[in-house]
């Protein structure tokens, strides 16, 4: 018999759930078990940013910046929590194409936390599309400077290097971005990123 079957409304199990969910990648389910975890406790910002996360991996970014939101508004005197939030909001934010609000989120990150090499990453690829090339490239080394085994960092500096026009650079980092703590994240980006070098 299933844990949940025994014990439908208990949190633990359930959020036990979503970390093997996540960690399969089945969103789908982190949404579903999500939604549980909410209707048990509707005033716990971390079911709400968990939610928030994995709309945004199914690409529902109107849904993931709406729970990003609620969970904000649900957070006291929490940095870490609030930071995370920024954070998921802003790389929402710049998933959608909303490059200003991306970068007002990511700052407020930053503001709280300046050793979150995450924050530093997501904003200097906003800025590098924005035209703020060189400041974009200086905020993803210092991003690498914070976490040299940031393979995600390497793809997003990969990607600056193209805008830059350094083809060599780039396939550099993208290769170094595959040697590293690579995710199944963004396996498919990085190879179409060498495909196209």
């Amino acid at each position: 018999m299933q844990a949940e079957t025994i014990e439908p409304d208990n949190l633990e199990i359930i959020n036990n759930q979503i970390f093997i969910s996540e960690q399969l990648h089945e969103f789908h389910s982190v949404i579903d078990l999500s939604t549980k975890a909410i209707k048990i406790d509707e005033k716990e910002p971390s079911a709400w940013l968990t939610r928030a996360s994995a709309w945004e991996r199914v690409k529902d970014y109107e849904l993931a910046l709406r729970d990003g939101l609620k969970a904000i508004s649900l957070i006291d005197n929490d940095d870490i929590s609030l930071q995370i939030a920024y954070n998921d909001i802003g790389y929402t934010y710049s998933k959608k194409g909303d490059l200003v609000n991306a970068e007002i989120y990511l700052r407020k990150a930053i503001e709280i936390d300046e050793s979150e090499p995450f924050q530093f990453n997501n904003l200097g690829l906003v800025l590098a599309k924005i035209g703020k090339v060189d400041e974009g490239f200086k905020l993803i080394n210092h991003s690498i400077s914070l976490d040299p085994n940031n393979s995600y960092a390497y793809k997003n500096r990969a990607k600056v290097y193209l805008i830059k026009g350094n083809k060599i650079k780039a396939m550099k980092d993208l290769k170094r971005a595959k040697l590293l703590d690579y995710h199944l994240d963004y396996n498919n980006e990085v190879n179409e990123l060498i495909e196209t070098l």
